[in-house]
């Protein structure tokens, strides 16, 4: 699931200051040459194997448009959707619905474009439940990011910031709708309450773990880093 980005708080989008140039390299590498079938790609019961199907046609589907989108409006686009059967059997079957990961570098795209901004935010307003990252690179200060949160963040259920300067985290915190803000680490839905009305972590575990937390926003320290977003955030963002 998480692999595949089949997870609620699967990052969706990655903002990136300039000089961590390297941790996006990184990404698209990843993305262009491709998983190692049998290994990394292929059967999800399989030990070891670290990403299966996605789960229906509608997934598939919305990593297509969004992928056609972004070629559209010069955004570049990281990886090669298709998974031949070839190199993965099942994919023979045709309602199965295989794909390898996809970076989408928007650093080309004016967001300050009204028009293109309200496409990009009705293109990720809905959950893909696939394993396509959007990245936001370069942001030049701290405000740019929370710029970019707010513009296109859809979700607000969880995201994270990787910064060890505590006036930064304060500023994005406070200036952003994450309910869950993981500091360092991954983004996870630690609230009991979800955002815009959706269901956290009271529909998993009942009323008892609202006691656990005492804020609408729950943080999680993981250590020293840098900044990322999931579907609702800016550094990492869900």
């Amino acid at each position: 699931g998480p692999a595949t980005g089949q997870r609620c708080t699967a990052p969706r989008m990655l903002c990136m200051q300039e000089g961590t140039e390297a941790v996006t390299k990184a990404l698209k590498d990843i993305c262009d040459t491709g998983l190692v079938p049998g290994k990394e790609i292929g059967n999800p019961f399989k030990e070891g194997v670290k990403m299966g199907p996605l789960v229906d046609r509608g997934a598939h589907q919305r990593m297509k448009e969004t992928i056609a989108l972004a070629k559209e409006l010069g955004a570049e686009v990281h990886g090669e959707l298709h998974v031949s059967d070839n190199i993965v059997p099942q994919a023979r079957n045709e309602s199965s619905y295989w794909v390898n990961p996809i970076v989408i570098d928007w650093s080309n795209v004016d967001l300050a474009n009204a028009d293109n901004a309200k496409r990009i935010h009705d293109c990720m307003k809905d959950e893909i439940f696939g394993p396509l990252v959007h990245i936001v690179h370069p942001v030049k200060t701290l405000d740019e990011a929370i710029e970019v949160t707010n513009k296109l963040n859809t979700q607000g259920l969880a995201g994270a910031i990787f910064t060890a300067d505590q006036a930064e985290l304060d500023q994005y915190r406070n200036n952003t709708s994450i309910t869950s803000l993981a500091v360092n680490g991954v983004p996870k839905d630690l609230s009991p309450e979800g955002p815009h009305g959706h269901p956290g972590l009271d529909t998993i575990g009942g009323k008892t773990h609202f006691t656990h937390y005492a804020n609408e926003h729950v943080e999680k320290k993981f250590g020293n880093g840098i900044t990322l977003n999931t579907g609702g955030a800016a550094a990492v963002g869900r």
